[in-house]
């Protein structure tokens, strides 16, 4: 029989999971809880849409496209609402910095083949440098609010950033070289911080719906107490913004929950039918979380 070789983003989870479950990886990165909750759009957005919202439970994120001023055409420019893996790496990145560094200012190496290298744990080639390019700055030029709890008090994410041209393989790109986090956003975030692990996020970057699955059951699974049972409309109404047919959004997330669990093999969740033998929801149950406490 031909030998079939495995395709790189299958092999890059099965050789994560393997070396997790021989124990954690010592490289950390951290998310803010509410963001865990509820994410940016994961899929790309028409430019004439400015906002999006999303809601979970009383936690709501309200993402308002922005414009960024070009210093040496002097005009400003619209640019879209960030979306996909990328932008989730670059939060990652953002709220990693902010906790390790205990500052609110995070400086961008020049470079951005240097970051992005760290990012996706792999050198990056030209597509993997547009798109970080293209997130990057919606996100600095963005506007991220949350809403938690009956108060609904909003918090905005980035208060301030520098965008400037900068040279990267021949071509001239947007690029800020700091950002600086709103102080009510970086103290929730010193309380708020979920531990990640990065060798994990690496292993799933291609998907921003394995990436919002793996950060929710990182926020939840370790704080529940009993086991919890969330239905498939719920999950539907988290995570499947671009599905119209729960039964085609269930066939995909069961899909991408598989690669998740490969490299969270902590986390216990089981999938539940109803009386009559259909599909209901999930169970989740306490487990452990991603990262041990440290």
């Amino acid at each position: 029989m031909p030998h079939i070789p495995m395709e790189p983003r299958l092999k890059r989870i099965v050789m994560t999971a393997a070396r997790l479950r021989s124990g954690q990886s010592e490289d950390l990165s951290f998310l803010h809880s509410t963001l865990c909750q509820v994410g940016i759009p994961q899929r790309r957005q028409p430019i004439e849409r400015r906002t999006w919202e999303q809601k979970n439970g009383f936690t709501s994120i309200l993402v308002e496209a922005g414009q960024a001023f070009d210093p040496e055409m002097e005009i400003w420019r619209a640019l879209p609402l960030p979306f996909g893996a990328r932008a989730r790496l670059m939060l990652i990145h953002i709220s990693t910095e902010a906790v390790r560094t205990n500052s609110s200012v995070i400086h961008l190496e020049r470079s951005m083949t240097a970051t992005v290298r760290s990012l996706i744990g792999r050198p990056p080639n030209s597509r993997d440098i547009y798109s970080f390019k293209t997130q990057v700055s919606a996100l600095a030029a963005a506007t991220i609010r949350f809403a938690t709890g009956s108060t609904q008090v909003n918090t905005q994410l980035i208060s301030g950033f520098d965008l400037w041209w900068m040279p990267e393989d021949r071509k001239r790109v947007l690029w800020p070289t700091y950002l600086t986090l709103s102080s009510d956003y970086f103290e929730t975030l010193k309380r708020a911080a979920v531990p990640l692990d990065k060798e994990a996020l690496h292993a799933i970057q291609h998907s921003a719906l394995a990436l919002d699955t793996y950060v929710w059951l990182a926020q939840r699974l370790w704080r529940i107490n009993a086991r919890n049972f969330v239905p498939w409309s719920s999950l539907h109404d988290q995570f499947g913004a671009g599905y119209k047919n729960v039964r085609h959004f269930r066939r995909d997330f069961l899909k991408t929950l598989r690669s998740v669990l490969a490299v969270y093999p902590a986390a216990r969740i089981d999938e539940r039918l109803n009386k009559l033998g259909n599909p209901a929801g999930l169970d989740l149950w306490p487990s452990l979380p991603p990262v041990a406490r440290r």
